[in-house]
């Protein structure tokens, strides 16, 4: 079995706040079956920061993308309202779709990745890897990548790909309830190009 210790954190996100900054939390989802995308993990709250950072998270491969490395996985940021839990008051600041061999490609050249609105696909900050790291959880050592992979595409891969068709249907309590997240985008799994690296 296979696991994964993932660091993320986010640079110059939009602020959605009048007042003050926003409080951003970040939110995991996995794509199911049926269409629609599964919640598998929820952070903390950042409280009034656009740089937030929080603390990583540690999957079963298997439940991040049924073992395979090259499937898209959602990543949406949201400003907390303040109460407790997440509600449909929590407002969007921007979303992702990216495998975990992208994001190994960009843990590895310190490239930041694009946040996009999810309608008009205006940029609405960046999402950086801190920490990416697989284990082996049956030997309890770390390996480089002991995923299947597939292919590995061409660099020009790594711009933002998202399908303009519509939506998905919430179709189970533990399903994304958030109709600003957009529909399903095709496979983005390619190596991103090097940048100047993170800014603090």
């Amino acid at each position: 079995m296979t696991a994964v210790t993932l660091g993320l954190g986010a640079r110059n996100l939009r602020d959605t706040d009048y007042f003050s900054k926003s409080d951003p939390f970040i939110v995991i989802s996995k794509p199911t079956l049926s269409g629609n995308f599964e919640i598998i993990r929820t952070s903390e709250t950042k409280k009034n920061t656009l740089n937030p950072d929080w603390k990583d998270f540690y999957f079963k491969t298997d439940e991040i993308c049924n073992g395979d490395a090259t499937l898209n996985i959602k990543f949406e940021i949201y400003d907390d309202d303040g109460k407790k839990g997440m509600d449909g008051k929590d407002k969007l600041i921007g979303q992702g779709f990216f495998s975990l061999k992208f994001l190994e490609s960009a843990y590895n050249v310190h490239t930041k990745l694009p946040l996009m609105d999810g309608k008009n696909k205006k940029n609405r900050g960046s999402l950086v890897v801190r920490t990416f790291k697989y284990h082996d959880t049956n030997s309890g050592s770390s390996n480089h990548n002991p995923m299947r992979v597939g292919h590995i595409p061409s660099s020009d891969s790594f711009a933002y790909n998202q399908t303009s068709a519509g939506g998905y249907h919430q179709s189970n309590t533990t399903s994304s309830h958030y109709p600003q997240s957009g529909g399903y985008p095709s496979a983005t799994s390619g190596y991103p190009s090097a940048t100047s690296g993170y800014p603090g």
